[in-house]
């Protein structure tokens, strides 16, 4: 399996920190427990940090993880809504007025 962090790993990731078990974050995104395990050891080798601490009491947030998931939430929310906006678009329904600006974007892009 590759190295490189996908949807499904974020998703796996935001599960275990709002389930704060390996095992029912495991049945959530339905992959067994070892198979969890094993890509969150591969997530947190390829963010370089500890994502969570793992003991008899369940899994815990470190710091680094509180941040990785609160970006995690940000990327899996764009890209369903991604999704959502390229079906419309499919189907001429881009009707909707948006407004706003993401914090993401450099100051002279907004204006």
């Amino acid at each position: 399996m590759s190295n490189h962090i996908k949807i499904r790993d974020l998703e796996l990731v935001v599960a275990l920190h709002e389930e704060q078990n390996v095992t029912q974050a495991a049945k959530r995104v339905n992959i067994s427990e070892p198979a969890f395990s094993k890509r969150l050891q591969i997530i947190e080798r390829r963010v370089q940090a500890k994502l969570f601490t793992r003991g008899h009491d369940g899994a815990l947030v470190t710091p680094s993880g509180r941040s990785f998931v609160e970006r995690a939430q940000v990327c899996i929310q764009s890209f369903y809504q991604g999704i959502h906006d390229a079906q419309e678009a499919k189907y001429g329904e881009q009707h909707k007025l948006r407004i706003g600006a993401s914090a993401f974007l450099p100051p002279h892009l907004i204006e």
